[in-house]
């Protein structure tokens, strides 16, 4: 039997936006990156991925909700896209070799749940840096599980009642 060689290579997932502007989730942008991910999964020689966004606007500006409420016509739908996008998710939390988030600009919503699912999170000193679950002021609740990442990032970052009472804010 030959000896497995060592996983030697750092691959990179940059996610890129369309014609200049920002990455977002639009249209099948989850789908991409989990195809990217399972890819990258099946090569032995990956020690490590990185998972960055192109330029320095946005690691994902997040869901493209125009698209969304284009798409989204009923119940169904919803449900579809968001089990889709925590299986992809799931699948890049629990990938076997390390994922390293470089955050580079804005991850909002989607992209911020994406952030979450990084076993390392690095993020630029810069005030273009900013997270957070904006679709909660539009009555949209976040649904791709990053509210429990987040939530269980914090409690073992600061510990059960303060993680809690941050995730809260």
């Amino acid at each position: 039997k030959a000896k497995d060689s060592p996983a030697t290579h750092v691959a990179r997932v940059t996610l890129r936006g369309e014609g200049g502007r920002p990455p977002t989730l639009a249209r099948d942008a989850i789908y991409q990156i989990g195809d990217a991910f399972r890819r990258l999964r099946g090569d032995a020689r990956i020690g490590a991925v990185i998972l960055t966004g192109e330029g320095s606007v946005a690691f994902l500006a997040g869901q493209d909700l125009r698209q969304l409420y284009d798409d989204v016509q009923d119940l169904e739908a919803a449900e579809t896209i968001a089990r889709d996008a925590q299986r992809i998710f799931d699948e890049i939390e629990s990938f076997p070799r390390p994922v390293i988030a470089v955050l580079n600009g804005v991850a909002l919503g989607g992209g911020h749940e994406l952030f979450t699912c990084a076993h390392y999170r690095l993020a630029v000193r810069s005030e273009r840096v900013r997270v957070g679950q904006p679709e909660i002021d539009l009555g949209i609740i976040p649904g791709f599980a990053g509210t429990q990442r987040l939530t269980r990032l914090l409690i073992d970052r600061l510990g059960y009642d303060r993680g809690v009472r941050e995730a809260l804010e």
